[in-house]
Order: C-alpha cells, then structure tokens, then sequence
C-alpha cells in the first residue's frame, strides 16, 4: 500500500537529464562536422596544389601545342583557299570583305 501513496516523480526531473544528453550529443555532431569540414578543405587545398603543379610543368609543353594549331590552321586555310565550316565553304576573299552573315 505504501507505494500507492508515494508521489509521482516531477516532470521537471527528466528534463534536466535530457536536455544536457542533447547539449552534448549536440556538441559531438558540432565537433564532427566542424572536423569533417577541416577534413574537406585541407583535402581540396591539396588537389588544388597538386593541380597548380600540374599546370606549371604542363604550360611550355602547352604553349608549343597552341602554337602549332594555330600555324596549322592557318596553313590549311591558305591552302584550300578558304573554309569549311558546316557544309558551307567560305573563300579567303569573301572571308576579307566581311560580308559574310
């Protein structure tokens, strides 16, 4: 009979232990997300550097490609006298007088 006369436990008790379960769970997902983040930019800054390597070593290499397209282009051009471009051939002389549309 004496456990029918005992008081019910306060509502407030439970939610003082939960609220800090909260506060600290919240405080884990802060802290992993803050270093899964430090994770993805330390991460990105090495690809960064990387590619920025990359690129160095490959522009003269680069440079001498472009070149090359560029005095093929033209060479191919003055030599069918013009250019093809979608079914369509425009001569040099046309191509000069800028009447083309």
């Amino acid at each position: 009979m004496s456990e029918h006369l005992q008081s019910p436990v306060p509502p407030n008790t439970q939610i003082i232990p939960r609220l800090a379960a909260e506060a600290v769970n919240s405080a884990m997902w802060t802290t992993l997300l803050f270093s899964i983040n430090a994770v993805v930019f330390v991460a990105m800054m090495v690809v960064t550097l990387w590619h920025l390597q990359w690129l160095s070593r490959c522009r003269r290499s680069m440079t001498y490609v472009f070149q090359y397209a560029l005095a093929n282009s033209a060479l191919v051009t003055l030599r069918q006298g013009g250019i093809h471009w979608r079914q369509t051939f425009y001569s040099l002389e046309i191509l000069r007088t800028g009447s083309v549309r």
